[in-house]
């Protein structure tokens, strides 16, 4: 077993267990074997005690109903491949108890299938990194700084995902291309969606805002976007749109104090 001090942003200086890199797929129960300690078990309970980067070449594969707790400041980096297979009735969770885990980081180049995640307590729920065809559904976070983040990503989809008590962003995309949230509910949440800094063919639809102390929507200097069927009317601040072209709206009702400057859109 390799301990390093990692570097990662996601880790805050927690010691780090690296996969061996040999093609290996992993499940829990493996990581409880083969870890030295980095990952136990306590009755039907997880729990990681350092950050777990899955490499490049293996996979982590998260059975339905799985529970996995992490310790202060840990996390999940993957550079190679996540699958979380939860279910309806048996969804797979990911939380800590009386402190915050740093969240799940999918690196450039890896590869990722989540279905029916719970986040919580966490700082940032998930944080995508130059990464394409992900496929996101059936996911909640609650009671995180940030939810989830699309950097540089192209061609991900996101269905029923669920936000609340969110300290800070809900939902950030930037610099990412061909980005689609089907089924969004956020609720007492300080900002809904920033699109910034030059993202094209972001579509949302059948989006419901609730409270949201800030900006619901906020777009900023993006192109070829799509608004269907959403609502944010319980917020102080309205959304803004700001050097936004080729935006469609569809369906759409935002509450008093919208803005938009310098935007091109057809309704």
């Amino acid at each position: 077993m390799t301990i390093i001090i990692s570097i990662l942003s996601l880790t805050n200086s927690c010691l780090a267990w690296d996969s061996p890199d040999i093609g290996i797929i992993y499940d829990m129960d493996h990581l409880v074997d083969d870890t030295e300690g980095a990952v136990t078990k306590v009755g039907n309970e997880y729990r990681v005690h350092e950050t777990l980067n899955i490499s490049g070449n293996d996979t982590l594969r998260l059975h339905p109903g799985s529970t996995i707790n992490f310790a202060q400041g840990t996390g999940l980096g993957v550079f190679g491949a996540l699958s979380v297979e939860g279910t309806s009735s048996m969804p797979v969770t990911l939380t800590s108890v009386g402190h915050t885990w740093s969240g799940i980081v999918l690196h450039p180049l890896s590869d990722a299938t989540v279905r029916h995640l719970s986040l919580s307590n966490v700082n940032t729920s998930l944080h995508l990194d130059t990464v394409s065809g992900a496929i996101i559904e059936n996911v909640t976070f609650n009671n995180v700084e940030n939810g989830i983040e699309i950097i540089g990503c192209k061609d991900n989809y996101f269905e029923n995902v669920i936000g609340t008590r969110v300290n800070d962003l809900a939902i950030r995309v930037s610099e990412s291309d061909g980005i689609t949230i089907k089924g969004c509910r956020l609720d007492d949440v300080s900002r809904g969606l920033l699109c910034t800094r030059g993202s094209t063919g972001v579509s949302i639809h059948d989006w419901e805002i609730g409270t949201c102390e800030l900006r619901a929507i906020e777009y900023y200097n993006c192109d070829r976007c799509e608004i269907v069927n959403v609502s944010a009317q319980h917020n102080e601040y309205g959304s803004s749109f700001h050097t936004v072209t080729n935006l469609t709206f569809t369906g759409v009702y935002l509450s008093s104090g919208t803005r938009a400057l310098g935007i091109s859109y057809s309704e």
